[in-house]
């Protein structure tokens, strides 16, 4: 790198070397990394995920001309040591980065063309359901991110889709609901990859097998899937003409066709 500038952002616009995911009207003032830099956040990360907190922090406490590192750059792996930290669940480290290298609770991972979708410290640590982490970045004023339901609906859908037999869905749904029950009005939406934009009630009913009654019920009364959604071809799930014993199910639980389709 030829010359070193320094970037003003505004938090709620992207930086090049960082990103926040919560918007301020202050806006800070961030050094573009060198490449040394950022091999040396590279070389944290890797310390950090192989559980070498010593070493890790014997890095972080050098400087050079008389500067720290700054913790909000992104390694080549596109995560910050903080993400690294919350990953593998040490705690001692994240309350260190946090509270003495000055590392941003909300900085967010590096998008490219692997991995679009970026993700905060509290995302990851949601994901990892490190209960003592949460807390912590909770109250040092840390966000989720939408990107981080959209992934979690995205492997539900993904799960589904490569689950055929009836005990293993179920089995599925149950571990992914109770994982993420927050986000159950959303597992409700529509999947529009699926051309008729079916959720995964109408999925299922036009499996049109009874082996799935399991699932139905599961989706209705644990998940309070709406009986009577309609899809984007304004079809209800009696409309897909359903299997006997789920179609008996269904008008058990107040189902009805569509009088529009």
């Amino acid at each position: 790198m030829k010359s070193i500038k320094i970037i003003t952002v505004v938090l709620a616009s992207t930086c090049s070397y960082c990103h926040f995911c919560d918007a301020a009207d202050l806006s800070v003032s961030v050094q573009a990394p060198s490449f040394k830099d950022i091999k040396t956040i590279t070389q944290i990360n890797k310390l950090i995920t192989n559980k070498k907190s010593g070493e890790a922090k014997e890095l972080l406490a050098k400087t050079r001309d008389g500067k720290k590192l700054d913790v909000n750059v992104w390694g080549s792996d596109g995560f910050c040591p903080l993400h690294c930290a919350v990953q593998v669940g040490d705690f001692a480290m994240v309350k260190y980065l946090v509270e003495q290298q000055g590392a941003g609770v909300n900085v967010l991972t590096k998008a490219d063309r692997f991995n679009v979708s970026q993700f905060s410290p509290m995302d990851i640590a949601d994901f990892e359901q490190n209960d003592a982490i949460v807390s912590f970045l909770k109250a040092h004023g840390a966000q989720q991110t939408n990107a981080f339901k959209f992934y979690v609906l995205k492997n539900f859908r993904n799960d589904f889709s490569n689950t055929i037999k009836h005990d293993a869905m179920l089995s599925m749904l149950k571990r992914r609901f109770e994982k993420y029950s927050q986000y159950y009005d959303d597992f409700q939406e529509l999947d529009f990859t699926d051309r008729p934009g079916n959720n995964l009630l109408h999925k299922i009913v036009l499996l049109k097998d009874d082996a799935y009654l399991k699932v139905v019920k599961y989706l209705v009364r644990t998940m309070k899937f709406n009986v009577n959604q309609r899809n984007s071809l304004r079809q209800t799930p009696l409309d897909l003409h359903p299997s006997p014993e789920i179609k008996k199910y269904l008008l058990k639980k107040g189902a009805q066709r569509s009088r529009t389709f």
